[in-house]
């Protein structure tokens, strides 16, 4: 790795793995469900909690500026945060579609984790320019999250990535989920439902 790792660090590491194969895993639940015609608010609770996995796997995914990839030498207590750049030695993906500052990040963290006016969407002085929306941004998210998974386990360390397939298999088991065709079968639902107003590929 490309520093050593203090005590404890790199067991830590791999307990995580676990638990961020449960949330991807999750996050493609979601969005299944997110295309089948829930009545309300089964729908509406259905979305957030879909966006809450979404919300928790950006926060992994997000690469400070200045940060170094490879694991951190001690375990800060009062933020035990797991972090994407923690099992690869070198930034293998672009980090800006989960940078704080992107329109989808805002979108996010204004309009789905906590209570704001900018859900306010008439009002012009703290209204977002572009609030996430089911059918609309669906796809286009769903899509933005494999590609940044892909790239992820691609740079995994060879120490890491038996249990990352390890755990993504069970999980996807749990759950139902096909990942090998996961992709194309979104897409073919979203295109039949195009009528219904979901699109393909936008993100906020």
């Amino acid at each position: 790795m490309s520093h050593m790792a203090g005590p404890g660090i790199t067991l830590r590491l791999q307990k995580g793995i676990r638990h961020v194969c449960y949330e991807y895993v999750l996050l493609l639940a979601g969005f299944v469900q997110m295309t089948k015609p829930h009545p309300c608010p089964t729908n509406i609770l259905v979305q957030d909690a879909t966006l809450t996995h979404l919300r928790a796997l950006a926060e992994f995914f997000w690469f400070r500026k200045g940060a170094q990839p490879g694991p951190p030498s001690q375990v800060d207590p009062d933020r035990p945060d797991l972090l994407a750049r923690y099992y690869y030695d070198r930034l293998c993906r672009d980090p800006a579609p989960f940078d704080r500052s992107s329109n989808l990040m805002k979108a996010l963290n204004r309009c789905v984790a906590h209570l704001t006016l900018s859900r306010d969407l008439s009002d012009p002085d703290v209204r977002l320019v572009s609030p996430w929306d089911g059918p609309t941004h669906l796809h286009g998210t769903a899509m933005l999250m494999l590609r940044t998974w892909e790239e992820f386990i691609r740079g995994v360390h060879a120490d890491f990535r038996p249990r990352f397939d390890k755990w993504l298999a069970s999980c996807a088991k749990q759950f139902g989920i096909s990942l090998a065709g996961f992709e194309s079968d979104l897409t073919r639902i979203v295109r039949s439902r195009v009528g219904d107003g979901y699109r393909l590929d936008p993100t906020p």
